[in-house]
């Protein structure tokens, strides 16, 4: 079991933080919506999964945790170790380097005992974090974060999307349909909150989940 693994000198992975992939959290689930996948990690069916906490419980490594749909960007690390420790055994983890902090526009994400903790309270899934981490230990559900169009038809340029939108995204003249610059649009989708017509909307390319992260399935 993971538990009794994990027991014998901190588990048989170079990180002590690893996934067992003995499956104690596929045992535990009472809707069988945990499987073990070919590189030994925990495969969540989403559909099946009602939250129940059972798993996360169960991980003798912390590596489960429960978190809302809405939260699309993760850490995929737990280990506390200083990032050049963390980089010898494993080359996805996360090293404390602290580029996300500096790249987050909302103040949502910092580094807490050398590793990168996200404050969902404050996160608006614009991903800048997941491009600018260089181990790509940070990752989101999606490919893409979703990005402001305006509904020309129900715009009456009232300014506030512009006023507000904190990377100058939106540009337009007083009682003038605004128009938004994909390129500069980072989907955080104040925007839309602040629109009072109800003129903005939040769309992505494609719809279509991020592969299952690979973290930890190399620390052997």
């Amino acid at each position: 079991t993971c538990k009794a693994a994990s027991m014998v000198n901190g588990g048989p992975k170079a990180c002590s933080f690893a996934c067992m992939g003995f499956g104690d959290c596929v045992k535990v689930c009472p809707v069988d919506a945990i499987t073990i996948g070919d590189n030994m990690l925990p495969i969540i069916d989403e559909e099946k999964c009602t939250g129940c906490g059972l798993c996360v419980k169960e991980c003798p490594k912390m590596v489960l945790a429960l978190t809302s749909s809405n939260n699309e960007v993760h850490v995929r690390c737990r280990a506390t170790m200083k990032g050049k420790d963390t980089r010898a055994v494993c080359s996805i983890g996360c090293i404390a380097c602290r580029q996300c902090e500096k790249v987050c526009p909302f103040d949502a994400i910092h580094v807490i005992d050398n590793v990168a903790v996200i404050d969902y309270e404050k996160c608006r899934n614009c991903m800048l974090c997941v491009e600018k981490c260089p181990t790509k230990t940070i990752t989101a559900a999606f490919p893409t974060p979703k990005k402001a169009f305006i509904i020309e038809e129900k715009c009456i340029g009232c300014t506030l999307c512009a006023k507000n939108c904190p990377v100058n995204a939106i540009t337009g003249e007083v009682k003038k349909v605004h128009v938004v610059n994909q390129d500069l649009c980072i989907g955080c989708s104040i925007c839309q909150e602040k629109c009072r017509k109800d003129a903005i909307e939040m769309v992505r390319e494609t719809q279509e989940k991020s592969d299952t992260c690979e973290a930890c399935a190399a620390s052997s």
